[in-house]
């Protein structure tokens, strides 16, 4: 395989085959996000097996594990990302076995039980073995020339030995088996042997293939060198007899002699012939590509005339992986961006598996931009004048939903967007002679729900909003109560949450949460999942009681069905811990995160992202109890975690980065709260780029940092790159904009500038109103510093009015005014009444 996503991916599809697991791409429960990148595979992986484990028993052997693509070929493994692959916790029923030619420290640190086989043979092992093979060919050696062999150190390695004496089988000249013999152990190691097998191969054969293949190779090229290089030139490959024949025209009896003199030294899978063994590929390469550029270019060549043939079955396999072989990513660009490449690979998802991991390699972000234009012109250009209802017209809607899908799982939202949006137009185009045909009209509900999640990811919620009503509306219509409407109705939930208009997201919660109380029983893993949703969404109510009631409940039906070990109990006790932290219960909540951080620590180990979200919550913890010497040890521990997990340039990473930042202000460290910062800032730039709302958070933080050391002009700069930033992102009337635009405010009003300050308050009082309503705590807190201003310049009336309208909103939404927020509401506001003498 060319990854190790695909190697993870191609066995989890096995299992959840298998034993009929659910198989988590947008189960209820699970993150709709497609499971591709590598961290959440490994997750994946620990999850299946621990769930295959309670249907029966399992059994994975991995053998060979140093060949797998991330580990390198000196055998030693790239530990960011073998240390969470390998388990270290499995259910009963469930053993892993992996071999590896030279067992790294790594597998003992992790406590796994490590058998260490000897590779060298005893004296008299080895003597018996040498007598064996040479009897078996009828031939034997003297004395003298067994002793030796046995001799030397070389021969205790059974790989030497097995090459040495299929040499010393094929030698046909008694008079000189001395001299051959001596030649044999004159080499340093094996791919020196397999060296002088080749010279005897040319020797013998190559007049016979010269003679006989000239329409299959160029007459300059060594066509034993090419025909052995078909097979050695893509890693793992492999290529069958047939193939052979096809690509090098040898006739048959030729071949069956050459097949015949290496077979001991080709690994089988299947009808696919590989190098049994690293040495044997040098050898083939030392000898003849790496010696003759001609015979090189021949290979690449003639392997992808061969099967980049849109007859050839294995084309998507094979092309891509030769070309990355050569690092040929201009190729490898052009090919998976020819239109019916790509449909192909899009339609299985070990293919559209692939396709991911060459497309980040191969395409950047204009690039992918070029593409969907031009897909989507071609598209227009062969609807255009056909039936909208003809199957031509449905086959390529369902290449541009997958191409939709596609660009969503590479995380560029717009170009996902552009696409579906286009498909949307032509499945309302399709209902033109019908509007009431259920069929195209739950294919229309399906394209645009995702439509709507391609708008949700990409933070434009104004656009996804009217998008998942309709498509909520059509299954209504015409589905029962089901599994996909329930999930239509939590998308819509879990929308209006993210808008912040919590009141429209409880109902739809909860009526998600009795259907499939209804459809599943009282206690499954959804009808906990929906407990949760509504748990969390209490909790960003303000009404912690419920919130906690309903966390509760769900971490016990998770306890229940999945046991003290489980990736989802784990989740629970994160939320739950979470909401002890928001209530400022911190003794409750610690004990909590521990509890998560150990699941995480004992079924994925400790390098994986789960425990360095846990470390980092920890933390969190830490500092809100003012701990900051132990909460400073937390978020480094969580950021070496992060690092070693998914790498220094990754927005995980920068998070916690950030997050030090802040613990570095709380402490008055400005300076290297500043650097932190900065840090954090740099790393969001180089991997989201500019218009990213993770960069704009920190051009927002930097900006209050500097806001509170008083490098004003510095900050407002700050805070107004931030507003454009999130205007560009979410466009104009986003909350993230309001955010920025209130901090440019209130650098105005320090600076003594609230003639200019006011219009700022009021902008962002305008979006938030806009967004959430007036009832909502984001209006409260800006009508606050609208109150606040207001009173700095003595107009104490307009003071009174804002504040009180802050008021009346904290009271009614925040458990009737218990919090810190409506405490400070209430001074500032005690302090202008006694201004007006009320």
């Amino acid at each position: 395989t060319p990854s190790l996503e695909t190697s993870l991916k191609r066995l989890i599809d096995d299992i959840v085959a298998h034993f009929g697991l659910e198989s988590g791409d947008g189960s209820a429960g699970k993150a709709e996000k497609p499971v591709l990148e590598l961290a959440d595979l490994r997750s994946r992986f620990v999850d299946v097996i621990h769930d295959a484990g309670q249907r029966g028993d399992l059994l994975i052997v991995c053998d060979g594990f140093e060949t797998l693509p991330s580990v390198s070929l000196q055998g030693e493994p790239k530990d960011d990302d073998l240390r969470s692959w390998i388990p270290t916790s499995l259910p009963d029923g469930v053993k892993l076995v992996y071999s590896w030619r030279r067992p790294p420290q790594f597998f003992g640190r992790r406590g796994l039980r490590v058998i260490d086989v000897d590779g060298e043979m005893t004296p008299a092992d080895r003597l018996d073995y040498i007598r064996q093979v040479l009897a078996s060919v009828g031939k034997s050696l003297t004395p003298q020339q067994l002793n030796k062999i046995t001799a030397s150190d070389l021969t205790l390695q059974p790989l030497y030995l097995k090459v040495l004496l299929h040499e010393m089988q094929s030698f046909g000249s008694f008079e000189t088996i001395d001299l051959h013999l001596d030649r044999l152990l004159a080499q340093e190691d094996t791919v020196g042997l397999y060296q002088i097998l080749l010279e005897r191969l040319e020797k013998s054969l190559l007049p016979l293939l010269q003679g006989n293949a000239a329409s299959g190779f160029d007459s300059k090229v060594n066509v034993l060198g090419a025909t052995l290089g078909l097979i050695s030139f893509v890693p793992k490959l492999g290529v069958s007899e047939h193939e052979i024949l096809q690509m090098t025209k040898i006739p048959q009896v030729i071949w069956s002699s050459l097949f015949s003199q290496i077979e001991d030294h080709l690994a089988v899978s299947g009808s696919l012939l590989t190098p049994g063994n690293e040495d044997f590929t040098t050898a083939i390469a030392s000898k003849f590509l790496d010696a003759s550029e001609q015979t090189r270019q021949s290979c690449r060549r003639k392997l992808l005339e061969f099967f980049d043939d849109p007859t050839n079955n294995r084309k998507f396999e094979a092309v891509p992986r030769i070309l990355l072989h050569q690092n040929d990513l201009p190729g490898l660009s052009q090919f998976l961006s020819t239109l019916p490449n790509f449909a192909a690979m899009t339609k299985t998802p070990v293919l559209k598996q692939e396709l991911v991991h060459y497309w980040k390699l191969s395409q950047s972000t204009a690039q992918s931009g070029i593409f969907v234009d031009r897909l989507l012109v071609e598209f227009q250009k062969e609807v255009m004048t056909v039936d909208p209802n003809t199957p031509t017209v449905s086959e390529k809607l369902d290449v541009l939903h997958r191409a939709g899908k596609f660009f969503r799982t590479m995380s560029l939202y717009d170009l996902s967007a552009k696409i579906l949006d286009v498909a949307v137009f032509y499945r309302r185009k399709r209902l033109e002679r019908d509007t009431s045909d259920k069929t195209l009209l739950l294919e229309l509900a399906t394209a645009i729900n995702a439509l709507g999640y391609a708008y949700r990811l990409g933070g434009k919620y104004s656009n996804s909003l009217p998008l998942y009503l309709e498509s909520l509306q059509i299954r209504k219509t015409y589905l029962p109560p089901s599994q996909k409407l329930a999930s239509s109705i939590n998308s819509l939930a879990i929308l209006y949450r993210l808008m912040g208009r919590y009141k429209d997201a409880e109902p739809l919660y909860r009526s998600a949460l009795s259907m499939r109380r209804y459809l599943l029983g009282a206690v499954h893993k959804d009808v906990a999942q929906s407990l949760n949703s509504v748990g969390c969404l209490k909790q960003d109510m303000g009404e912690n009681r419920e919130a906690e009631s309903l966390l509760k409940e769900a971490l016990e039906q998770r306890l229940v069905l999945f046991g003290s070990l489980h990736s989802d109990v784990a989740m629970s006790y994160n939320n739950l811990a979470s909401l002890y932290v928001s209530m400022s219960r911190y003794n409750e909540a610690l004990p909590l995160y521990e509890k998560a951080l150990d699941i995480y620590t004992t079924i994925y180990g400790e390098y994986h992202a789960g425990t360095a979200q846990t470390l980092n919550n920890i933390a969190g913890v830490k500092q809100e109890m003012g701990l900051y010497d132990e909460a400073a040890e937390m978020y480094e521990n969580a950021l070496d975690v992060r690092t070693m997990v998914l790498g220094r340039l990754h927005p995980e990473t920068a998070s916690t980065i950030n997050d030090i930042a802040a613990l570095c202000l709380l402490r008055k460290d400005f300076e290297e709260a500043e650097s932190k910062y900065r840090e954090a800032m740099e790393i969001r730039l180089q991997v989201l780029g500019a218009a990213h709302p993770d960069y704009a958070q920190s051009l927002n933080n930097l900006a209050t940092l500097l806001r509170q050391v008083g490098r004003l002009d510095e900050a407002l700069d700050l805070f107004n790159e931030a507003a454009k930033t999130c205007s560009i992102v979410f466009g104009d009337n986003h909350p993230e904009v309001a955010q920025a635009t209130r901090g440019a405010a209130s650098v105005l009003q320090l600076q003594g500038n609230a003639l200019s300050a006011v219009p700022l308050y009021n902008r962002a009082l305008e979006i938030f109103i806009g967004t959430y309503g007036e009832m909502h705590a984001e209006t409260a807190v800006i009508l606050n510093d609208l109150g606040t201003l207001f009173a700095a310049t003595q107009n104490w009336k307009r003071a009174a009015e804002h504040l009180e309208r802050a008021l009346v909103i904290h009271n009614a939404i925040l458990s009737g005014g218990n919090n810190p927020e409506a405490a400070q509401i209430l001074r500032n506001l005690g302090t202008v009444w006694e201004e007006l003498h009320q």
